[in-house]
């Protein structure tokens, strides 16, 4: 049933200065969206992916044009004003939003909700956008059980992976479902066609990635069932197939005797060539582990330069190749501070790492990456200051080798929590755009809405 949920909720701030003051309000319709990140346990990360002409992975992928591909000046980033429109707009929980758009041009966000009654019941939802109120409606309705995690991207109708059950199953199953112009396909068991039917398993966290010709390959972790618990070491696999048509088989990424994955992202690079990337321990260091099938068959290899205590990663589609920002530790003074760090694909090998901020403290937590079409490389995080979480910009203009502090972008003057940004994404003007979470304070029982925040140029 779809419920129409009217009366978006606006947030005026002030206009940013150059030095990296808070920014304020306007929206704008959706372009491109950027969807590659994923969610890790006990820690969400982020997506990157375009939804219209291109997808890789939080949702799509980034599509990003040349220099002139809008017929205009970028705008300038440091000034103008942030909107922030609910969603979700319920007294409840929604996590983990993802956003793509539609053939016919209609906004698209996907997000995991607890029921009204049972904060132990997760459902995946969806909410369309065409320029007036959100709707949205649910892909599952199932009583006691947890669907979360989603995953959306666009190839080129947007399609959503997720990982739960129904009430008849007695294992977690990796699910996908097709916006197409008439709605939602009905939910289709991806995992029923890759496992023996005697086979109890926990699929779980899947990462999407897309061509712009249909062609998808899913990446997703995967524990048999010992007892009632998943099993502590569980595997990695891969499968490709096309939007109508169910994989027929699936590979392993990773030998799971010697490596243990939490964390995956994805982003489909220009060239059509496929990366995942995955948040690993091998021989009992923190690493990240490249997935690719550049060279036709599925290979893995480790990125180097890394340091540990490694989370959330999120890709996005760029002009010539792919961007992975992530999250690692690193000593400053007598303190361990998470920073955010980037690295970028070159022939579809990542490049050395480049630090991104350098904060004290701040405790920088859930990056996100998206590429304008001026070829800009925008990267969001959320950072806590005297307790109070709110998303930061960092922007770079020589493709990922730098980077510019812009500072917060989402109100200072409230003690709301603005965290886990995701899908970042450009309008017709090549103004950005990304989906959120928003934790009410003080709320009981604890609201978290989902919201898609908009900047308008000065």
């Amino acid at each position: 049933m779809s419920l129409p949920r009217t009366g978006s909720f606006v947030v005026a701030l002030v206009t940013a200065c150059a030095g990296g003051g808070e920014p304020g309000v306007t929206g704008g319709s959706i372009g491109s969206i950027s969807n590659g990140g994923s969610e890790g346990p006990g820690d969400s990360g982020s997506a990157t992916n375009p939804a219209t002409s291109a997808d890789s992975g939080g949702d799509a992928e980034v599509s990003s044009g040349g220099a002139d591909s809008t017929g205009g000046e970028p705008p300038d980033l440091a000034g103008g004003t942030w909107m922030f429109e609910n969603v979700s707009m319920t007294p409840i929980m929604g996590f983990h939003p993802r956003r793509a758009l539609t053939v016919d041009g209609r906004e698209l966000v996907t997000w995991a909700e607890t029921a009204p009654d049972d904060i132990g019941t997760l459902n995946i939802m969806a909410a369309s956008h065409d320029g007036g109120s959100w709707i949205s409606e649910s892909l599952t309705s199932y009583a006691g059980v947890q669907n979360t995690f989603p995953f959306m991207v666009s190839a080129p109708f947007p399609i959503v992976a997720w990982s739960g059950r129904t009430a008849v199953d007695d294992d977690d199953d990796v699910f996908v479902s097709i916006a197409k112009l008439d709605g939602w396909t009905p939910p289709r068991n991806l995992s029923d066609a890759l496992e023996p039917a005697t086979e109890a398993r926990a699929d779980q966290h899947p990462a999407l990635v897309a061509t712009d010709d249909g062609e998808l390959a899913i990446a997703y972790i995967s524990a048999a069932i010992d007892g009632s618990q998943p099993d502590a070491t569980p595997e990695v696999f891969v499968s490709e197939f096309l939007l109508e048509d169910a994989p027929s088989k699936r590979l392993p990424l990773v030998d799971a005797a010697t490596t243990t994955c939490t964390d995956i992202a994805g982003a489909s690079a220009p060239t059509g060539v496929f990366h995942f990337v995955l948040v690993c321990v091998k021989s009992s260091a923190s690493t990240l582990l490249q997935a690719t099938n550049r060279s036709g068959d599925w290979k893995t290899n480790e990125l180097s330069g890394l340091g540990t205590a490694i989370l959330s990663p999120s890709m996005a589609r760029g002009v010539a190749g792919v961007h992975l920002v992530w999250i690692q530790s690193l000593p400053c003074g007598t303190e361990t501070c998470a920073e955010v760090f980037h690295a970028a694909t070159n022939d579809e090998v990542f490049g050395s790492p480049v630090q991104v901020t350098d904060e004290v403290n701040l405790d920088e937590r859930r990056p996100a990456v998206g590429v304008d079409p001026w070829g800009r490389v925008l990267v969001l995080h959320q950072a806590s200051v005297d307790g109070v979480v709110g998303v930061y910009l960092s922007v770079s203009e020589d493709d990922g080798a730098s980077f510019t502090a812009l500072g917060r972008i989402s109100p200072s003057d409230t003690d709301d929590d603005y965290q886990s940004p995701t899908s970042i994404g450009f309008d017709a003007d090549g103004n950005p755009s990304f989906a959120l979470e928003v934790l009410e304070t003080g709320s009981d029982p604890l609201n978290v809405d989902v919201h898609v925040a908009r900047f308008v140029p000065g």
